[in-house]
């Protein structure tokens, strides 16, 4: 039955393969604003630290992996229990995997367009530029550094000098926001916690928030990014995963908090079988 319903979607995941494609595009062709830097700038003159506390994989295992991984899991244990032929539950899980999916495009490429578009020098970035103070060089300790390209040694790579210039937004935090902000409305949502269950259960449920922040403020520690950026990502990625959420789900205090906004599965593939007398 979850085959059917994906079917009568086919422009939306459409939307959604093109928006996630765009992304990476915009990620791996599109090179950042440069902008002129100055070297003794404290704020951009931290330290580059290969080995983050979350790297990509850990990032999108935490953001991504995990809240589909729970879509999945709630949604098959709720049909394992209740019987498999209700299509009622495979639509409420189709409506999931696609509102989540949206939530995940539409945060990427507004992530990654910003990205390139604003080009502000990440903490670490002369450290990433590795500027020639050599008298060939030309550069003196207050030298505005006006063709980064030209000056620049670039020590860690043509990537990483490039990737110095995407410090707003704060990918990571928009992802963990976009992500666990999301997994954290569907929790509330299909549980339907806020009608008669503790207050402990609700407070247990905001776990993935807590998740959240602790990603944003490692990527201070690497320094990364300064708090600005990490403000603005978070607010970015926040906005998306609770946006994308009610705009296939109603509010996590209704009463059908549970079930998508639509009405319902297609009636040509959820009707029931009938018994004929």
């Amino acid at each position: 039955m979850f085959i059917p319903v994906s079917i009568k979607y086919p422009l939306e995941w459409l939307l959604v393969f093109v928006l996630l494609l765009t992304a990476k595009l915009i990620e791996w062709y599109k090179p950042p604003f440069i902008r002129a830097v100055q070297l003794t700038d404290p704020t951009i003159n931290f330290p580059f630290i290969a080995k983050q506390q979350y790297s990509d994989l850990k990032l999108f295992s935490a953001a991504v992996f995990l809240p589909f991984f729970c879509i999945c899991v709630y949604n098959s244990t709720w049909l394992a229990l209740n019987g498999w032929r209700n299509a009622k539950q495979f639509y409420v899980w189709h409506m999931s995997l696609l509102s989540f999916g949206f939530a995940v495009a539409l945060n990427g490429i507004s992530t990654e367009f910003l990205k390139t578009l604003i080009g502000k020098p990440r903490p670490d970035f002369v450290a990433r530029c590795g500027p020639d103070r050599t008298p060939k060089g030309a550069l003196t300790e207050t030298a505005i550094i006006v063709d980064p390209l030209r000056v620049c040694t670039r020590p860690y790579g043509d990537a990483v000098f490039l990737d110095g210039f995407k410090s707003t937004p704060s990918g990571h935090s928009s992802f963990a926001l976009c992500g666990l902000v999301w997994l954290t409305l569907y929790a509330y949502g299909q549980s339907r916690v806020l009608h008669g269950s503790s207050k402990a259960s609700q407070l247990l449920l905001t776990l993935p928030l807590w998740f959240a922040v602790q990603i944003c403020i490692s990527r201070t520690q690497d320094y990364r990014h300064h708090f600005k950026d990490i403000l603005l990502g978070g607010l970015l990625g926040g906005l998306v995963g609770a946006g994308t959420y009610y705009w296939f789900f109603p509010s996590v205090t209704s009463e059908k908090c549970n079930e998508p906004k639509t009405s319902g599965p297609p009636v040509d593939w959820c009707k029931e079988p009938q018994n004929i007398v």
